[in-house]
C-alpha cells in the first residue's frame, strides 16, 4: 500500500531551506560589507552627520583665525596650543590674543575627532584621531605656490569622505593625490615639505575645503586656514 507523504514534512524541510538561504544571504552581506575597508562602514546618515561634523569644526576654526588675522596677529604668531594636542606651542605667540584655542583669543574649543569618522586601520598612525594643523604643504590653485597654513583630519573614513565631498559639492575622492601625510605640526614656520601640493592631482584645485585620496584606502579632509 502507497504511503503518502505527510505535507508537514515538505513544510518543515522547506522552512529550514529558506532558513539556511537567509543566514547565507545575511553572511554574504556582512563579509562583503567588511571587506570595504575595515569594518569602519557608516549609514548614509552617520557619514553625513560625520562629514557635517568635520565640515563645522573647520569651518570654526578658519574663522577663529580669520579673527585673530583681523586683529593685526601675524601669520607667524598664530598658535594652536591646546590641552589635548601638546605638538603646537608657538615660541612668538606670549599671550592669550594669539591663540585660536583661548578666551581673548580664538575663543573656540579644540574638539577632539570622533572615532566613528575615521578608518581604524591606520590607528597606529601618530596623525591618527587628532587634527593636524601645519604650514608645510600647499593647496594647488592657492594664492601663491608658497606653504599654506592647512588643517586636515588624516584618515577619515571613506564614507564620511565621500559624503562630505557630496554636501561641498565636489566630486568623490577617486583619484590618488600623493602628498606627505606628517608634514609637521604648525609652531609659526612655514617650510615646504619634500611633497607635492594637496590637489595637483584631484579635482579640487582652488577650492578651501574637500576631501581627498592620499592613496589607496587613506582618505584626508583638507581645510585651507589662511593662504600666503
Amino acid at each position: 500500500m502507497k504511503t503518502t507523504p505527510d505535507r508537514s514534512e515538505y513544510g518543515g524541510a522547506m522552512f529550514y531551506i529558506l532558513l539556511a538561504v537567509a543566514l547565507i544571504a545575511a553572511l554574504t552581506y556582512a563579509v562583503n560589507r567588511n571587506s570595504r575597508t575595515s569594518g569602519d562602514v557608516l549609514t548614509s546618515d552617520k557619514a553625513r552627520l560625520a562629514a557635517q561634523e568635520i565640515i563645522s569644526f573647520s569651518e570654526t576654526v578658519s574663522k577663529a583665525v580669520d579673527k585673530l588675522r583681523l586683529r593685526g596677529i601675524s601669520e607667524t604668531q598664530i598658535d594652536f596650543e591646546n590641552t589635548i594636542v601638546s605638538d603646537y606651542s608657538n615660541a612668538a605667540c606670549s599671550a592669550a590674543s594669539c591663540r585660536v584655542f583661548a578666551i581673548g583669543g580664538g575663543n573656540i574649543n579644540y574638539t577632539i575627532p570622533d572615532q566613528s569618522w575615521l578608518n581604524s586601520a591606520y590607528s597606529a598612525q601618530g596623525t591618527y584621531g587628532r587634527w593636524l594643523i601645519t604650514g608645510a604643504l600647499n593647496i594647488d590653485g592657492s594664492l601663491s605656490a608658497s606653504p599654506d597654513l592647512l588643517l586636515l583630519l588624516p584618515y577619515v573614513s571613506i564614507d564620511a569622505c565621500e559624503a562630505m565631498n557630496t554636501i561641498l559639492g565636489l566630486n568623490p575622492p577617486t583619484t590618488a593625490d600623493t602628498f606627505t601625510a606628517a608634514p609637521g605640526y604648525f609652531t609659526g614656520g612655514y617650510t615646504a615639505a619634500a611633497s607635492p601640493n594637496i590637489a595637483d592631482a584631484a579635482p579640487y584645485s582652488g577650492q578651501d575645503l574637500f576631501c581627498v585620496q592620499r592613496a589607496a584606502g587613506e582618505y584626508f579632509a583638507v581645510k585651507l586656514l589662511w593662504s600666503r
